[in-house]
């Protein structure tokens, strides 16, 4: 079984075996990486959404005086314009707003 033949087969296969093995660590260190930058991207990703979002969670109050006078509720409190009385409070506290794109962005 020792013969020359033999031992050079049994070193080939060795060699071919410590390539493989070799090749099989940098697969490993490629995939590994590759998850790594994949769970990086996730974690920028949901980052971002959570901080452009974050508005969508708070609410904003403001305070108007509002004219509830009856005239606005002539038809019933159902029936009334809101918008409209809404609008008027807005009107007063900012009264240099004349322009239909500034009233829309009020």
């Amino acid at each position: 079984m020792n013969n020359p033949q033999h031992l050079q087969q049994l070193q080939k296969i060795k060699s071919g075996l410590r390539r493989r093995y070799r090749f099989e660590s940098v697969l490993k260190s490629v995939s590994a990486l590759s998850v790594f930058i994949g769970l990086l991207f996730l974690v920028v990703f949901f980052g971002t959404l959570v901080n452009q979002g974050k508005g969508a969670f708070l609410q904003t109050y403001v305070k108007l005086d509002l004219d509830l006078a009856q005239t606005h509720f002539a038809e019933g409190a159902q029936n009334a314009n809101y918008p409209a009385i809404i609008r008027q409070a807005l009107e007063k506290i900012f009264p240099g707003v004349s322009s239909r794109r500034n009233k829309k962005a009020l």
